[in-house]
């Protein structure tokens, strides 16, 4: 049965309403998912989550709309990752010359939009792949790849690079059918910086992440099966029972219908098959959503995956330690979606599933899973250490607030998870942290971690995780703000990416906060610096977007359209530096004088601004990443590539795209 255009519609609905609702045994223990016994019992599995699963109830009309207030568009998926690297991430003494992309854990790499080999930097922008030369400081472009080939609507993606080949990871959305794919390419370097394409496969669902090591790549992906909406002669005939339609639909469903499939092209030729077998999906106790999450390996001579385990999960968040691939999918009694969820904590709260994967010669095998109380920020609220695993959440039980203040309570935590018996078992738990708030930023270090929590004030708590089984806080230093993102510069010494704020809360922009940590009981900031104006940093989301470069104690983040660069002193945080990308030759028309009220207004503000638009102002302008090689920065933004001196911070050179 092939899946019509009329099929996105509802796929677009249920996908952001799949549920993934656990028996509810007591926090912390699993029964763990099972692997079907055979392609009957997976198929029976699937067609009974289908038919039991949230999606858009109600006809479709022939012309494929949906009949007048028929739902609304799927919350779309809260971003993950976003925290800092690890100060092993550093450049090794035989490579300092160049910078890295910012992972959490060293020799772990996350796919990016940029990537270098000390000569050539590459670029995912627009929809193209461009090889930079910047051996001789001025960016010199080296060649393109265009990766829209008008089969799909495919955003840049990830990068990763090994060697001389380079892997591109996408979404596309094909506009014949509507569905979702993640598409695999890889591309060869020569000597020169010349790419060529060497293949490319296609596998049904959305990108989660990707991971790479060792010249493998894993790439997460979510699948969300859907049968094609019953279609009805007139969208008035209120007689037409779209529930009996729908479950004829449902019953006619095969397995090429529910499991993903891959489509692999090499030399001219294509291939489809499964991505998995009966036997590689594991499966909660009792039956659950339809949607399948799959840890993917693709190997270093191929696009086509090696090898490839799947759960019954809706997959949202990814943590990668040498040994093993974490995937963490919420929970939500009482059927909620997550965007209900977040608004309207139904009793008993929020539970997370935490599905464990080890490493194998072959790819990944499944291991076991656990659950924690509470949902997770990213990947950083994730750490493997000594054979355990931690886990910090925030939960929120629906009760009234400890303060007597109205909305759900809120309290933030942290789960020590140990592998036993195929299994993730609760071994320690320390709860009780920022009681009304929840967490804004983790930093796992070794045997210690940091939480930063927030409402009003920024909490910033110290733990001491050296004893698994009985975790504990060990300090706590209350500031104004918050930190959205931790980098560890040193034993004693964080950085906080975040935003200031007043003492009500109110946000004021960007800021970079400096910790001292050398004594547990008493954390200090010692030194701030503030950007103002309702700035914003894109770090303070996604980490990738931070760069710290140990041999100049520089840290380089995007503020709005420019970027910063600071020196982090023992002590004191020194602006050095700005860099800015000249606005492209053509720019959209000026917008009018408007007023408008500011995000979040300071005391004394009036909440009406003049707001005057000038041409090109920030248009096209936006810097996405900060990349050291030699004595200049690289700074890349969506219309060139900028060099800067490292020394003076003044330009050297620019390429338009």
């Amino acid at each position: 049965m092939k899946r019509g255009l009329l099929g996105a519609v509802v796929f677009l609905v249920a996908l952001g309403l799949a549920l993934f609702v656990l028996p509810d045994p007591k926090a912390g223990a699993d029964p763990g998912l099972v692997p079907f016994g055979s392609c009957d019992e997976l198929l029976a599995y699937m067609k009974t989550a289908l038919k039991d699963s949230y999606s858009y109830v109600g006809p479709v009309a022939e012309d494929g709309m949906l009949p007048s207030g028929a739902g609304e568009a799927p919350a779309a998926r809260e971003e993950t990752d976003a925290a800092a690297a690890d100060p092993g991430t550093a450049p090794s003494a035989e490579t300092p010359e160049q910078s890295s992309t910012n992972v959490q854990e060293a020799g772990i790499d996350e796919g990016d939009v940029v990537e270098t080999d000390g000569q050539r930097l590459f670029v995912l922008s627009g929809g193209e792949l461009r090889s930079i030369d910047v051996t001789g400081g001025t960016p010199r472009l080296v060649g393109t790849l265009r990766l829209e080939d008008g089969e799909g609507n495919t955003g840049d993606g990830q990068l990763l690079l090994d060697s001389d080949r380079l892997v591109v990871v996408s979404e596309t959305y094909d506009t014949a059918d509507g569905t979702a794919r993640v598409r695999v390419r890889a591309v060869g370097i020569d000597a020169s910086g010349q790419m060529t394409p060497a293949g490319e496969s296609s596998i049904d669902g959305n990108l989660v992440s990707t991971r790479g090591i060792d010249g493998s790549v894993t790439v997460v992906t979510s699948h969300s099966p859907q049968p094609p909406p019953p279609v009805m002669p007139d969208a008035s005939d209120t007689s037409f029972d779209y529930e009996e339609a729908r479950r004829r639909a449902i019953k006619e469903l095969d397995l090429e219908d529910l499991l993903p499939q891959v489509t692999t092209t090499a030399g001219g030729e294509s291939s489809t098959h499964d991505l998995v077998t009966c036997r590689q999906v594991h499966r909660p106790p009792e039956p659950s959503g339809p949607t399948l999450t799959n840890v993917v390996t693709i190997g270093p001579d191929s696009t086509d995956p090696v090898d490839a385990e799947t759960v019954v999960a809706d997959g949202q968040i990814v943590y990668a330690s040498e040994g093993a691939v974490y995937v963490a999918a919420g929970t939500w009694p009482g059927g909620m979606a997550p965007a209900a969820a977040e608004e309207s904590p139904s009793e008993g709260g929020v539970e997370t599933a935490v599905h464990r994967f080890d490493r194998t010669q072959a790819g990944v095998a499944y291991y076991g899973s656990g659950r924690v109380r509470g949902r997770l920020l990213n990947q950083f609220a994730m750490s493997e250490h000594e054979g355990f695993l931690r886990v910090a959440s925030t939960d929120d039980d629906g009760t009234t607030n400890p303060d007597g203040t109205t909305g759900p309570a809120s309290e933030s935590l942290v789960t020590v998870l140990e592998p036993r018996a195929d299994r993730l078992e609760p071994v320690g738990e320390l709860a009780g942290l920022g009681p009304t708030e929840r967490i804004y930023s983790v930093r796992f270090m070794g045997d210690r971690a940091f939480v930063v929590t927030f409402r009003q004030t920024d909490p910033l708590y110290t733990l001491d995780l050296s004893d698994p089984t009985s975790p504990r806080t060990t300090g706590e230093l209350e500031i104004t703000g918050f930190s959205a993102y931790l980098h560890p510069i040193s034993e004693d010494r964080l950085l906080g990416i975040g935003q200031d704020a007043t003492e009500s809360g109110q946000q004021l922009g960007t800021q970079v906060s400096l910790f001292d940590v050398a004594d547990p009981a008493s954390p200090r900031r010692l030194a701030q610096w503030a950007a103002g104006n309702w700035s914003h940093s894109e770090a303070e989301y996604d980490h990738h977007a931070f760069l710290y470069w140990a041999p100049r104690n520089l840290a380089l983040l995007p503020v709005d359209a420019s970027v910063v660069g600071l020196e982090v002193g023992a002590d004191a945080i020194t602006q050095v530096g700005t860099i800015e990308h000249p606005a492209p030759a053509e720019c959209p028309e000026p917008l009018p004088e408007e007023r408008v009220t500011p995000p979040d207004v300071a005391p004394g503000v009036a909440e009406d601004v003049v707001a005057p638009e000038p041409a090109c102002d920030g248009y096209g302008t936006a810097i996405r990443r900060s990349v050291v090689v030699g004595n200049h920065v690289y700074t890349v933004g969506d219309t060139g590539v900028m060099a800067t001196d490292l020394a003076t911070f003044q330009p050297a050179g620019w390429l338009a795209f």
